[in-house]
């Protein structure tokens, strides 16, 4: 039974994530680089916001591989899992030994909105398959991606929570 949603705290993906658990009355939380470093700017509001908390390494890919470790799930939103921001989740991700289940979704040049509609049923199952009661959610770090992601999980988020 899905009960937490936590991220890494910056800009795009892992707010977004955020928001759409809180509006809909999941727990939230994760961990931060050292100075609540975002692409924004230092949030140290997150912690009363969200419930995150900093990392003692300013290693923004630390965030990534805690966040991961403290999860039962995975959920990985990129315009493209090769970008920079995303070879640190990926390599912790698909850790020899590690058979954490995940859940890639790439948009690409693609419409955003589109791809995710298409996966959202997919998503769903994911989310409600068992012993997924902590789900990392991992991804890009674009803030044009903040709105439609937040509200495509909102209607994920609800959904399993109607079905749990």
């Amino acid at each position: 039974m899905l009960t937490r949603t936590i991220t890494g705290g910056d800009v795009g993906v892992d707010i977004a994530a955020l928001r759409a658990a809180k509006a809909v009355g999941l727990e939230t939380g994760g961990w931060m680089a050292r100075g609540w470093r975002t692409d924004a700017g230092t949030k140290p509001e997150y912690a009363e916001q969200y419930g995150v908390q900093q990392l003692d390494t300013p290693d923004r890919d630390a965030r990534h591989i805690r966040n991961i470790r403290e999860s039962n799930a995975v959920l990985l939103l990129a315009r493209s899992v090769l970008s920079s921001d995303m070879k640190s989740a990926l390599a912790a991700i698909r850790k020899p030994g590690d058979t954490r289940p995940y859940r890639i979704v790439e948009w690409g040049e693609y419409d955003i909105v589109r791809v995710l509609d298409t996966h959202r049923d997919a998503v769903v199952r994911f989310l409600l398959e068992p012993g997924r009661m902590i789900v990392s959610v991992v991804g890009g770090r674009d803030q044009f991606v903040e709105a439609p992601v937040q509200a495509w999980l909102e209607q994920v988020f609800r959904e399993v929570q109607r079905l749990q």
